[in-house]
């Protein structure tokens, strides 16, 4: 399937973008300012009438980690849906969504898969960005609780772990347990980190209860600790994934952008059908360097049971709606709300879609 790279230390020609970012970062809590001019539209994305007859492209893609919402681009890459569409991969990882949105500002990738909500920050801060296309249409978080803890309402006057505040899981947190009769007074939150820690802060039983994603989930119901219930409980419809790139590479390579979601097209549908359910657990566990029967139950979980990946590459507008009227919800963004088409090119998932068609 090949093998993605980590971006390594930040160099001198990185400090123009981090400074940026730095300052998005900070002024994050406060509604975001009037956005600039938009730039010129892409051309109108045109198709090849073969792949094959044009020379091979890469396209770097900056990636968060090795996790589930990239499981169509493993996909792509491991059936040769890349290659069948003239396109090599080059894959880097980057630790951080602040970072992969660095990468992508400093011209050192052409796309990236971050949250939604990150996409659309950098936008309204002025970056050149476009989504066009997604994966992950909801989050899976999994509430994990200690042995002890039977019932939301065990979880009454106790402490639960979170990434921070009003970020990541936490808002999710706070709608789940207010489904369940559990109110901000009812519990205590305590900002613990990333899932490696906050798993481990349920476990040590340092905190009562947190929100983990796959495969902590799992591997903490192996080890005693019970669920509570998921995130998709109370966001049946929330843009999570978006495959977010740069507009001038789309404005320069509007059929590459389309190739690239064809080859994306048909991982999705690979991966949907459950007779190849075996072998995309063998490539994620490859890629993730997870265990196999962990990765063969996210697989089972993600796409046969929630079925909370895109079918198709492209991106939920409704859902879209929903990350926007969220991050009103936080003071992120301010009313009047900027409309889902604001962020979003569709005429590139458009045009992969008539290819399909007329191929």
């Amino acid at each position: 399937m090949g093998t993605a790279r980590l971006f390594g230390t930040v160099g001198a020609r990185w400090w123009p973008a981090i400074l940026v970012m730095a300052w998005a970062v900070v002024s994050a809590c406060r509604p975001a300012a009037a956005p600039p001019p938009a730039s010129p539209p892409a051309p109108a994305p045109t198709v090849a009438a073969s792949p094959a007859a044009l020379a091979r492209t890469t396209v770097r893609w900056a990636a968060i980690s090795a996790n589930p919402n990239n499981w169509p681009v493993y996909a792509a890459q491991a059936q040769g849906f890349f290659a069948e569409m003239g396109i090599d991969l080059d894959l880097a990882y980057t630790d951080a969504s602040t970072r992969a949105v660095q990468v992508l500002a400093s011209r050192d990738a052409d796309i990236t898969s971050v949250a939604a909500d990150t996409a659309i920050e950098a936008i309204e801060r002025g970056a050149p960005f476009v989504m066009v296309g997604g994966s992950t249409r909801v989050p899976v978080y999994t509430l994990i609780a200690r042995p002890e803890i039977r019932s939301y309402s065990d979880l009454r006057g106790k402490l639960v772990g979170v990434t921070g505040a009003n970020v990541a899981e936490g808002p999710m947190l706070r709608k789940l347990l207010a489904k369940y009769g559990l109110h901000d007074e009812d519990y205590e939150t305590i900002a613990v980190g990333g899932p490696v820690q906050r798993y481990a802060a349920v476990q040590s039983g340092a905190v009562a209860a947190s929100m983990v994603p796959q495969p902590f989930d799992f591997r903490g119901t192996d080890e005693g600790l019970v669920v509570l219930g998921y995130s998709t409980e109370v966001l049946a419809d929330y843009q999570f994934l978006a495959y977010t790139a740069r507009q001038d590479w789309t404005r320069e390579s509007p059929e590459v952008v389309v190739r690239l979601l064809r080859a994306l097209r048909k991982a999705d549908r690979w991966l949907y059908d459950p007779a190849n359910a075996q072998a995309a657990a063998r490539l994620y566990a490859e890629a993730s360097r997870e265990n196999e029967d962990y990765a063969r139950r996210t697989y089972d979980l993600i796409y046969q049971q929630l079925k909370v990946m895109a079918p198709d590459a492209s991106i939920s507008l409704s859902g879209l709606q929903a990350v926007i009227d969220l991050m009103a919800e936080q003071g992120r963004l301010a009313p009047p709300l900027p409309s889902p088409s604001k962020y979003v090119d569709t005429r590139f998932i458009e045009a992969a879609a008539r290819a399909e068609a007329g191929s």
